[in-house]
């Protein structure tokens, strides 16, 4: 999963960047070592003692990981600052695309979906798998923002929109995208969105060095690592409002945003409060 080019964080030489660059390290350190545990026990330990072991890393693993996010949150201005969509290193295009996102949902909802592809040059579904048409929707979604911040945001909304995509009724992709929108799944869609976005940003910030200082298969396992923990996060560290309300064209959807991912923030880094030391 190495990345193709080299990235260059917006945040590199941030004082907190470094720190979260050790503490990514020192993650990566202890999953290897929780890898070589249980895939080779040590002979010389006893079941009780590689299960006492295999606990402290796990808790290693946990502590490196939330440490980790909570200092590259703090390399890009702080909670307050990436949470509201003002920092441009982390939070701008994860804010903008979300709300892009969730507008064009709304109006296929209001519209109909014939009717929304039509204005976009679609004439017709004929032919058309629902593969086909989620590939259209998402490529009309759009931040207008170039830069690695759109690069993690873009990630993260092909995530989600598969995750969408798997649950639907082949055979009803309408149906299917206004009962989303008409229940609470659609907060549930939008906290994963904001937590694959920091995953994002990690893996573009830090594999190349992974891959360079521990090997390209410790870095896919790790990064694979990283993710399943931030999804496992979101999945039992938020309980988001119902947004079946929201007018996702004005302020109001702009402030749900802000606030979810505030919520996605603490909820991965374990902070209680904005900017939280």
């Amino acid at each position: 999963m190495g990345t193709s080019h080299r990235h260059h964080a917006s945040v590199a030489g941030e004082p907190n960047w470094g720190k979260a660059s050790s503490a990514v390290t020192s993650l990566v350190t202890a999953i290897g070592e929780g890898e070589k545990i249980e895939n080779n026990p040590p002979q010389n330990m006893t079941p009780r003692a590689i299960e006492r072991k295999q606990r402290s890393i796990n808790n290693r693993v946990q502590n490196n990981y939330r440490k980790a996010v909570r200092r590259l949150i703090r390399a890009a201005g702080g909670r307050q600052a990436v949470s509201s969509g003002s920092s441009k290193a982390i939070g701008h295009a994860g804010i903008a695309l979300a709300s892009s996102w969730m507008q064009t949902m709304a109006e296929i909802k209001e519209k109909g979906l014939g009717a929304w592809l039509n204005e976009h040059g679609v004439d017709t579904l004929e032919g058309k798998s629902a593969h086909d048409i989620f590939e259209i929707i998402t490529g009309f979604i759009d931040a207008d923002i170039t830069s690695l911040d759109d690069t993690a945001a873009q990630a993260a909304l092909q995530y989600v929109m598969g995750l969408i995509e798997d649950s639907m009724d082949d055979d009803d992709v309408e149906g299917s995208l206004n009962e989303i929108m008409s229940g609470d799944d659609v907060c549930e869609y939008i906290d994963m969105f904001f937590g694959v976005y920091v995953y994002s940003h990690l893996l573009q910030d830090f594999s190349e060095k992974i891959e360079k200082d521990k090997g390209s298969e410790l870095e896919e396992t790790s990064m694979d690592e990283i993710r399943d923990l931030i999804i496992d996060d979101v999945r039992r560290g938020v309980n988001g409002r119902s947004a079946r309300d929201i007018d996702w064209s004005g302020a109001d959807g702009k402030a749900f945003m802000q606030e979810e991912f505030d919520k996605i923030i603490g909820a991965l880094t374990q902070e209680n409060t904005k900017d939280e030391d």
